[in-house]
Order: structure tokens, then C-alpha cells, then sequence
């Protein structure tokens, strides 16, 4: 298991489907997720995590202007991201559960 090797925090905002599923593979992920609401938590997103997941279901509830750590967009299968200079990672379902894992490793590396 990889739980927690780099004490790294991963807030994430997605439909009920998607957190089911994630919080099926939390014991797999060498990261913590916590599910946050983005209209009530903006303040403490920044503070408490190096990096903010979303998938295409909220993206509309991102509030941009004040989101300063990278963020990773989850698409459906057949979705197109239109919203490409938002994201600094893309990646569509079925999620390769590996590369999801390095890529929020990665990019909270990068930006520490």
C-alpha cells in the first residue's frame, strides 16, 4: 500500500459516483483526499492542500480567481475539455488508478 508516503493533501470536489468509487481506493493512494464543497470552502482549500480535483460535473463551481494550487480535471470518457488554460492536469475516465496517483504526487511536487 502507498498511503501517505508523501503526507500530501488532494481536496477533491466530484459527483457521488466518482467520490464512491475513490473512497473504495483511498488505501491505495499515496495521498489524503478530502471531499470539500467549493461555494462553502474556498478559504481553507488553499491553506489545506497541494492540489484540488474536480471532475466535469463541478466544474462550474470553481471559483478560479481564488484557487492558487494546482488542479487536476477529470473528464468523462467521451468529454472535451474546454477549459484548457484552468487545468494544469486532464485526465478521462476509466481512470488508470497508477497514473492518478503520480500525476497528483507530480504535480504537488512540482508546486511545493
Amino acid at each position: 500500500m502507498h498511503k501517505n508516503i508523501y503526507k500530501i493533501k488532494a481536496a477533491f470536489s466530484c459527483n457521488k459516483n466518482f467520490i464512491n468509487s475513490i473512497n473504495e481506493l483511498k488505501p491505495f493512494l499515496g495521498f489524503d483526499l478530502n471531499e470539500i464543497h467549493l461555494q462553502k470552502e474556498t478559504n481553507s482549500i488553499n491553506l489545506e492542500n497541494e492540489v484540488l480535483i474536480v471532475d466535469s460535473s463541478c466544474v462550474e463551481k470553481v471559483p478560479f480567481e481564488k484557487i492558487n494550487i494546482p488542479t487536476i480535471l477529470i473528464l468523462g470518457q467521451n468529454e472535451k475539455n474546454t477549459l484548457k488554460n484552468k487545468f494544469d492536469v486532464t485526465m478521462k475516465l476509466p481512470l488508470n488508478i497508477t497514473q492518478f496517483n503520480r500525476a497528483v504526487i507530480d504535480l504537488s511536487q512540482k508546486y511545493k
